[in-house]
């Protein structure tokens, strides 16, 4: 019985322990509840109740608190106020601990807030609430008062089914009440923070229409509205359902050039209008009998060019159920379902949306695309498959001002492409249809045509070929889809193609030619792409074949062709007519990579804002009779014989001819070779041609593997005023001579003259900074401008100039063009011989990498790096050019230097220095490999490697300050015979180190450590063995039987010139890897 007892009690107390202390009260005689011990009545009190609450359980107030810190929840858990008031008297607002509210919920945390009570901030501090970290909050009653934002969710939820929301601190005098309800994404609509809005009140505040996420945001849940309460200040909103059988039009958020909105609430046999749930202006709604109808056309003169309406579900399906009709009118046009259409969204799981898009109804071809859709994904078009009747209307507005309904064709042109049979009346296309896609319209002249291309490449009715083949002559094909041509075509006719500036064609050749233009034909490319591709590199295939007397235009258009033995030709064969193919360009583009052969072959070319671009051909590049360039580009690379070949070439306004890479395959024996000297050269002018070059406009020749980048001119001749990059090779005709005139590398001038005439100089020319022009040189005599000279030989003239400064001048600074980081000289002019200090500035996440000056012939000119990050340089006699590069910082851990890459010969070196603690970098993750090393530097380095041994006594010379970071290495390696100073009493520590001290140096510390220095190499081999100076015979002819030096690329030894820092760690790890053994 005891034991029973027992039992019972446990049972009873383990029931107990379940119940929450905090809601537990004891009652008095008359049956209220006092409060306990236990009573929630301030902020710690509260905060240990919830800690305590299980989850699912409810904490209730028993009185009004005060906190000093937000009340966290992150658990699911019900708060009751129970009619009481959660305040703050003083500030809790912290911005770095996100303590921006009176409850703040968190990770896990899921409140329900009840009981009607109060949480109210302090006046220009906190929210009331807020949810972030994922956290959900469902208000169902109470009154929430806080400043800027009575609410605010970042990343969470929030659910509002009722309570009366406000701010005492408002956002701005513009906007005061936008954001009474805010929902801020991290990353901006992302969906990571969410409002949904069943009911509630708001002071000053519309949930269905603020500006928390743009212009247009809606916190309501479908089929629920926003009665406004006016007299009061500010206006009060109140959130509620529809009621059965009622509707409303909401605007949605829109986007520049489109309108939205949702039609929401059911439809009723009894329903006779709609309700407007936007401002003034916005979307409205019609309900004439059956017939439902929606407009969304815009008022305020800027017509849209996107509309969409979103049909809430139960809707959509009240609408199935019970309307005839439902019209969507906007700018872009009209969309009509029928009552057969109004069937097909019975069935609808989630919201339908009715949209229209157009594109290019400025142009003579626009589109609409029309769709009906659910859900999300693909196949979520409600009329893919079409229904039985035709139960759409379509009407949209329609401008071209010759069109009739004869001559007006609407075509569905995502598959196939369907006459839809459109009639054209009020400047309005109207066509009905069972099914949705994209329409495109065209009016058609009394020559043109359209085309298309299916899924398939096939359709009966036609295709470009048909097109092509069908078109009369003058007239136009426009492309109201991608095109595909799978067989060569020959066009005798005047033919033009449209894309539209959307559509391409995609071209392959058969057997021949992909497109041959016969004489007497053109055809015009306009607003298209051309791509001309054999990926099978079929020998024998050719792109286009403009025959002589034919003609190819480009306007806006673009030609990319690869894979075929030539991409263009001009075929004198079968045609009467003398005059090769015209190839006009006009603001386009020909791309042409990986030719068999030629990338052309003949034609005369002219490009007008236009370039060409023609890489890897196993033969010529661009080979033409005639080019000429306005403001236009040529650039070859990559041919294997010569990049250009051609009898003229004019450049005028701006435009380059450019060849590099050319000719690995020169010298080629041709019998298109004219003498000895063609076909061997990057660029040759055929026999009685010329090269003209406007003052603006250049031609040249750089990096081509064969060929010595010369132009070689056959008989023919240079008119240059502008740039001409080049060697020149000239061949004059029997019994004349050559002249050539350059000044420096740019060649002016090419000329022919018989032999014994004269050939007049050029006028002088004008004089840049302190350079003064001379005249003509032939190389004996030097001739005065504008002087006839008699040529009685093969003759270059080339400019002579004086340079006569002023005394002692400033000479300007001029720091070139950089990015991610600039340099600054001061001074900015100095005088020869003046000291001039640069200062590199970095861009945050980058460092200096190089530093260079040349002076004005280009000559690169001494930098010295100071320890203070500073860099000076002697000005010389005349102007000079600061560049530099800057790079990111960060750098592999297996290559710790930005500056040093791994293809480097110094690569294996520096990072053997560095790993082995011998080398640092100079700051900024460089180790700046050609800048030199000071004797200081080297002997510290040997310090290291000795282990830093510690040192005492009077240091031998008065140039090597106590205390300094070099000190202690150069007493110990006094001390131990390894330096012995440029004099008895000068180390100088900061003197740049020859390569014959480096090795001196470094013998010496071989014999100190007791190595075997006993090897010597004969120096004798190298042509300036006589300039190493006796003291370092030893030491460099040690250094080179090691292996140690091994001589620079030109064979020499170059004792007296500096060690760079690249040098000095390459000897270093040699020597610890074959000597310190």
């Amino acid at each position: 019985m005891k034991r029973k007892f027992f039992a019972v009690f446990l049972s009873l107390c383990m029931a107990m322990s379940l119940v929450p202390t905090t809601v537990l009260a004891a009652e008095n005689e008359t049956g209220t509840q006092t409060p306990t011990e236990n009573s929630i009545t301030s902020a710690d009190a509260l905060k240990q109740a919830i800690e305590d609450a299980q989850p699912g359980g409810t904490v209730t107030l028993d009185g009004n608190i005060d906190i000093t810190a937000p009340v966290v929840i992150n658990k699911q858990i019900t708060l009751d106020l129970d009619g009481k008031e959660i305040s703050a008297s003083s500030y809790i607002w912290n911005e770095n601990d996100k303590d921006w509210s009176l409850i703040s919920v968190r990770e896990k945390g899921d409140l329900t807030i009840k009981g009607n009570g109060t949480l109210k901030a302090l006046e220009n501090d906190s929210y009331a609430v807020d949810v972030m970290d994922g956290g959900s909050c469902t208000i169902e009653s109470g009154t929430f008062v806080g400043n800027v934002h009575a609410v605010y969710v970042r990343e969470g939820t929030l659910e509002v089914n009722g309570g009366t929301f406000s701010v005492q601190q408002t956002y701005s005098a513009a906007q005061p009440y936008e954001f009474v309800l805010n929902c801020y994404d991290e990353n901006y609509k992302n969906g990571s923070a969410q409002i949904t809005v069943y009911g509630g009140s708001f002071e000053g505040f519309n949930p269905r229409d603020c500006e928390a996420e743009g212009v247009g945001t809606n916190f309501c849940a479908p089929g629920y509205v926003v009665e406004k309460n006016q007299g009061t200040d500010p206006d009060t909103y109140t959130v509620k359902k529809l009621d059965e059988g009622s509707m409303a039009v909401f605007p949605a958020q829109s986007t520049d050039g489109s309108v939205s909105a949702s039609l929401e609430g059911t439809f009723a046999s009894n329903t006779d209008k709609i309700q407007g749930g936007g401002t003034a202006g916005g979307p409205s709604g019609d309900v004439d009998g059956g017939n439902v109808s929606v407009n969304l056309t815009t008022k305020d003169g800027n017509p849209s060019t996107a509309a969409s309406l979103n049909v809430a579900t139960d809707t959509a399906r009240s609408l199935a159920d019970n309307a005839n009709s439902l019209t969507v009118k906007s700018d872009v046009g009209t969309v009509s379902l029928d009552k057969d259409a109004l069937d097909e969204l019975a069935t609808v799981t989630e919201p339908v949306v009715i949209s229209i898009k157009a594109t290019d109804t400025d142009q003579s071809n626009p589109t609409w695309e029309v769709t009906v859709t659910s859900g999300e994904g693909e196949n979520n078009e409600i009329f893919d498959e079409g229904i039985d009747t035709e139960a759409i209307t379509i009407s949209v507005p329609y401008t071209d001002k010759s069109a009739t309904t004869e001559n007006t064709k609407v075509y569905c042109i995502d598959d196939g492409m369907e006459d839809m049979g459109a009639t054209f009346a009020d400047n309005r296309l109207t066509w009905t249809t069972s099914h949705l896609s994209t329409f495109a319209a065209v009016t058609l002249g009394a020559n043109d045509t359209i085309t298309y291309t299916t899924a398939n490449g096939v359709d009966s009715t036609s295709d470009l070929s048909t097109a092509l083949s069908s078109v009369k002559d003058g007239g136009t094909i426009t492309l109201l889809k991608d095109a595909t041509l799978k067989a060569d075509i020959t066009i005798s006719k005047n033919i033009t193609i449209d894309g539209q500036g959307k559509y391409k064609i995609d071209a392959k050749p058969a057997k021949d030619h992909a497109i041959t233009v016969a004489p007497g034909g053109a055809l015009t490319l306009k607003d298209v792409t051309l791509n001309i591709t054999d990926e099978e590199n079929q020998i024998g295939t050719y792109g286009l074949d403009v025959q002589y007397g034919a003609t190819l235009t480009l306007n806006n258009a673009e030609i990319d062709v690869s894979g075929v033995s030539n991409a263009t030709i001009s075929a004198s064969w079968g045609s009467n007519s003398k005059e090769p193919g015209k190839f006009i360009l006009n603001n386009s583009k020909i791309t042409a990579t990986n030719i068999g052969g030629n990338f052309s072959n003949g034609g005369d070319w002219a490009l007008t804002n236009s370039s060409i671009e023609i890489e890897d051909c196993a033969s010529n590049g661009f080979s033409c009779n005639s080019a000429t360039l306005d403001n236009s580009t040529v650039s070859v690379s990559g041919a294997k014989l010569m990049g250009v070949t051609a009898k003229e070439i004019t450049l005028k306004n701006d435009s380059a001819v450019t060849v590099e890479e050319c000719g690995t395959d020169l010298p080629k024996e041709s019998k298109w070779a004219t003498d000895d000297e063609s076909y061997k050269h990057p660029v040759e002018i055929k026999k009685g041609g010329k090269v003209t070059i406007d003052s603006t406009s250049s031609m040249t020749l750089q990096n081509n593997v064969k060929g010595n980048n010369t132009v070689y001119f056959v008989e023919s001749t240079l008119d240059n005023n502008g740039t001409l990059q080049a060697n020149v090779l000239t061949k004059a005709p029997a019994g004349s001579f050559s002249v050539t005139v350059k000044n420096g590398n740019s060649v002016l001038d090419v000329a022919t003259v018989m032999s014994g005439g004269t050939y007049k100089l050029p006028a002088a020319l004008s004089d840049y900074g302190y350079n003064h022009f001379v005249g003509w040189s032939d190389g004996t005599t030097t001739y005065d401008a504008n002087t006839p000279v008699k040529i009685e030989k093969d003759t270059t003239f080339t400019a002579v100039w004086s340079y006569t400064p002023p005394a002692n001048p400033n000479y300007k600074i001029t720091i070139g063009d950089m990015e991610n980081g600039s340099v600054t000289a001061n001074p900015t002019a100095a005088k020869a011989g003046a000291t001039v200090t640069l200062t590199a500035t970095p861009d945050e996440g980058y460092a200096l990498s190089t530093l260079t000056v040349t002076d004005r012939f280009g000559d690169a000119v001494r930098v010295t790096e100071n320890s203070d990050g500073t860099y000076t340089f002697t000005m010389p006699n005349g102007q000079v050019t600061v560049t530099a590069t800057f790079v990111e910082t960060e750098a592999p851990v297996d290559e710790p230097f930005v500056d040093v890459a791994e293809g480097d010969w110094f690569y294996d070196a520096v990072v053997y220095a560095y790993q082995n603690e011998l080398m640092d970098g100079v700051g900024g993750n460089r180790f700046a490999p050609n800048s030199e090393t000071t004797r200081a530097q080297l002997v510290t380095i040997l310090y290291r490697l000795e282990g830093e041994p510690a040192v005492s006594g009077d240091l031998p010379f008065t140039d090597v300050e106590a205390g300094i970071w070099y000190t202690d290495a150069i007493l110990w390696a006094a001390q131990n015979n390894i330096v012995n100073g440029v004099s008895d009493t000068e180390f100088a520590p900061g003197d740049d180190l020859t390569r014959q001290q480096l090795v001196t140096i470094l013998y010496r510390y071989a014999e100190a450590k007791g190595y075997d220095v006993s090897a010597s190499a004969d120096l004798s081999g190298y042509p300036d063995a006589g300039q190493v100076q006796d003291y370092a015979q030893p030491a460099m002819a040690w250094a080179v039987a090691e292996n140690i030096i091994q001589g620079m690329e030109d064979g020499t030894l170059k004792p007296a010139g500096n060690a760079s820092r690249a040098q000095i760690a390459t000897i270093l790890m040699r020597f610890c890897e074959d000597v310190a053994q």
